[in-house]
Order: C-alpha cells, then sequence, then structure tokens
C-alpha cells in the first residue's frame, strides 16, 4: 500500500515539471515572436518616378473619345446696332420686305433681273427663293461657300454665308456676302447679297480676272443695313 502511494507521488512530480517545462517553452518562444515583430519594419511602398506616374496616368489614343464636329453652328443673336437713326429706309412692296440703309447710298430702279429688286449702292441686291441656293456649289451652280453661320436677327432664323464665284455659268469671278432670311408667313428666305463687282458695270470686267477681297468697311455697311431688314407682311 505505501509502495503505491509512493510510485504515486512520484507519477504526479513527473506530470507537474512536465507541465512547467512546456508552459516555459511556450512563454519562451511567444516572447522571441513579440520581439522579432517588434524589431522588424516593413519596408516602405517604392513610389513611381516622374515618369512612371505620367504612363500610369497615360490614356491609349485608341481608349480616348472621338470628337464631334457640330454639323450646324450655333445660333447667335445680333446686338441692335447703333448709329443708324439718320438712315433713309426702303420699303419693297414685291418681296414684302423693309429696311434702312446710308443716306449717301444710292438705289438704282430698272430691274437687273425679272425677279430681283433695284440695286442699293451699286453692289447690293435681293431676291426671294425657296431654298439656300448653291451654298455648298453642288451641280453645276457657280457659288463656293468658305464660310456659314447660322443667326437670329430681328427674330427671323438667318443663314450668312460669305463665298466666291466662279465663271460656271456665265459668271463673273467675284467674292460675296449673302444673307438668307426665312420668312416664316410664307416658307420662302429672302436673300440679300453684297457684291465684289458692281451690278450696273459689269461690262467693264473679264471672265479670266483674279478675285479681290470686298473692303471690310463696305462688309460693315452691309451688315448695318441687314440688321434693319423687317418683313412687311409680318409686321402689318
Amino acid at each position: 500500500m505505501k509502495k503505491n502511494s509512493f510510485y504515486e507521488v512520484l507519477r504526479s512530480i513527473k506530470m507537474y515539471y512536465k507541465k512547467l517545462f512546456l508552459v516555459s517553452a511556450l512563454a519562451s518562444l511567444m516572447g522571441l515572436l513579440i520581439g522579432f515583430s517588434s524589431s522588424y519594419k516593413i519596408p516602405p511602398k517604392k513610389q513611381p518616378t516622374t515618369y512612371q506616374s505620367q504612363s500610369a496616368r497615360m490614356t491609349p489614343l485608341w481608349l480616348l473619345p472621338t470628337p464631334t464636329v457640330p454639323v450646324e453652328p450655333i445660333i447667335t443673336s445680333i446686338p441692335v446696332q447703333s448709329g443708324i437713326s439718320h438712315w433713309a429706309e426702303y420699303k419693297d412692296e414685291k418681296n414684302g420686305v423693309v429696311y434702312k440703309y446710308p443716306p449717301e447710298y444710292s438705289i438704282t430702279e430698272p430691274l437687273l433681273y425679272e425677279n430681283r429688286r433695284p440695286i442699293l449702292n451699286h453692289k447690293i441686291d435681293w431676291w426671294t427663293t425657296s431654298q439656300i441656293e448653291c451654298d455648298d456649289a453642288k451641280g453645276d451652280c457657280s457659288l463656293v461657300a468658305n464660310k456659314k453661320e447660322k443667326m437670329i436677327i430681328n427674330g427671323y432664323e438667318t443663314t450668312r454665308i460669305s463665298g466666291w464665284s466662279g465663271s460656271v455659268g456665265g459668271g463673273l469671278p467675284e467674292n460675296y456676302v449673302s444673307y438668307y432670311f426665312k420668312n416664316p408667313s410664307k416658307n420662302n428666305y429672302l436673300n440679300i447679297t453684297l457684291h465684289e463687282i458692281p451690278l450696273d458695270d459689269t461690262d467693264n470686267y473679264s471672265y479670266e480676272r483674279s478675285l479681290k477681297p470686298i473692303p471690310q468697311s463696305e462688309i460693315d455697311v452691309f451688315d448695318k443695313i441687314v440688321n434693319t431688314v423687317q418683313f412687311v407682311d409680318i409686321l402689318q
């Protein structure tokens, strides 16, 4: 009986020291791990060079959106002109239009063509048409449009075309500036054009002539005249 008790005591002592050894080993291992983690520093992330940063931000050309070109120019409004209070007024009953012009400008009464009205200052004429004519030089049309703009003048939808005409169809080569006013009540256009060549002096010009620019001073006055256009049938 005493012998068994002795062995049990001895076994208990062995188990105690074995547990003590395991606890000490685990504590030592945890201490090593904690010390290693506290002393180890994660290296900072390498920053890309300026070249790399720019390259990362660059988008391949084939992924860039294709720029769109507006088919029609933006419609703008022409401001009211000043300095025209002393201008004379002309009323065209046939084409149903009234406008103002400088008093020093002359008006030639004889008709140039059957459907055209008198000539203003030798270089300006006007007529009505069902469409904007020859602005893209289609077919045998002699007019070539260098610039086309859409705008609002006195509440009317207006297209301004500046360009030149060739000798196709028997016309003289010249530069021109045209305005097409849309008459909403008649569903047609009033065309008023400033020509490079005087309309009552075309016999003195050759069909082989070179184009010359219209003086800017004439264009400025013409733009002011156009800004006074009103349709009579709408005003009444």
